[in-house]
């Protein structure tokens, strides 16, 4: 949610007067921000809904940990995303208290560090399944399933504590468009957090995701040849489709997220001059980097077969259970398929 790369303090006369020159703009800004952040809430509202009421995602064994991620997004649409939208259009002409970023800044930080973290448990665990599928079974035990949503609270509370309590490094207001950053870059502990917060959980979203990627289409490879047990099955079918669209809008939910979030901080390091001198382009990367949680549930809407069918029942649309989806096997035999493809 904030930005990567700390600009120097400027004084509220210059950015009173890059708001005076860009009023027009930044007011168009702030009510097309506004207006995504509303599809966003509605949206991820949707998306949490049909992912604890739908009954094939409702089946999925990392069920809990998908919905605590769109829960979290949810809740950053709802409280954090206005905060962020209207801090830069206030900041050319109210005075902001002295300790506004101390207390803005935790939550607003606090949401990336808990978000990072969050899909790195999840995607550890569709890694755990698709790598290991008799073993993940222990995982999906509901202490470790607790375990799993609490260790990134955690992570972003203990980093957090640090600037909140100014042990080494703070929260300042700067930017020409007023925003919480993190310390200026002396501060030691700022590269700390970051690789702590970010870089290390980003890491493990995109190795666990390309692995399972690439796990899955070698495995539907391998089954085509496969007499009864294998592609004709349509129950060991139908387990490959769901973990591969999983594994793929989660994926691309990464990606959405490295560019919103990374294209700020790349920006500001490699095109500092450009990117400095050019209000307009400040605006338009930070929008991406704040509407991040927005456009998730296009991409669940977008690549996911059960969620377009989960979206349809929310809605009032009856749903209807495929011809595939019901197995005459019996429940033992099902489960030791599962288990042979990878539990979902």
């Amino acid at each position: 949610m904030n930005n990567f790369t700390n600009t120097s303090s400027l004084v509220p006369a210059l950015r009173a007067a890059t708001h005076a020159t860009f009023h027009k703009s930044i007011v168009i800004w702030v009510a097309i921000t506004l207006t995504l952040t509303v599809f966003g809430v509605a949206a991820n509202a949707v998306i949490l809904i049909a992912t604890v009421k739908h009954p094939p995602l409702r089946r999925f064994s990392s069920c809990i940990l998908l919905a605590h991620c769109v829960l979290i997004d949810l809740l950053t649409c709802i409280f954090l995303e206005p905060l962020v939208i209207l801090t830069p259009y206030l900041g050319g002409f109210v005075a902001f208290p002295s300790n506004y970023c101390r207390i803005a800044g935790g939550p607003i930080m606090g949401s990336l560090f808990l978000t990072t973290w969050s899909h790195a448990v999840l995607a550890v665990s569709r890694f755990l399944a698709a790598v290991f599928p008799h073993q993940y079974r222990h995982f999906t035990r509901r202490p470790v399933q607790i375990a799993a949503i609490f260790l990134p609270w955690i992570i972003a509370v203990t980093l957090n504590a640090f600037p909140i309590a100014e042990w080494g490094i703070r929260y300042e207001l700067g930017g020409v468009w007023a925003g919480c950053l993190l310390g200026t870059a002396a501060d030691p502990l700022r590269g700390i957090i970051f690789i702590l917060g970010v870089y290390i959980p980003c890491a493990v979203i995109g190795l666990s995701y390309a692995i399972v990627l690439i796990k899955v289409k070698l495995t539907v490879r391998r089954v085509v040849g496969d007499s009864p047990g294998g592609a004709g099955n349509p129950s060991r079918r139908s387990a490959l489709r769901r973990r591969y669209e999983v594994a793929k809008l989660l994926f691309l939910c990464f990606i959405w997220f490295c560019i919103g979030n990374f294209g700020v901080s790349t920006a500001g390091t490699y095109f500092s001059k450009a990117y400095a001198a050019s209000p307009l382009t400040q605006l338009a990367l930070k929008g991406l980097q704040y509407l991040s949680p927005s456009f998730n549930p296009i991409f669940f809407i977008l690549v996911s077969r059960d969620y377009r069918t989960g979206i349809r029942a929310v809605f009032g649309l009856a749903y209807r259970q495929r011809p595939h989806e019901i197995s005459s096997r019996p429940t033992k035999q099902r489960a030791n398929s599962e288990v042979e493809t990878g539990t979902l």
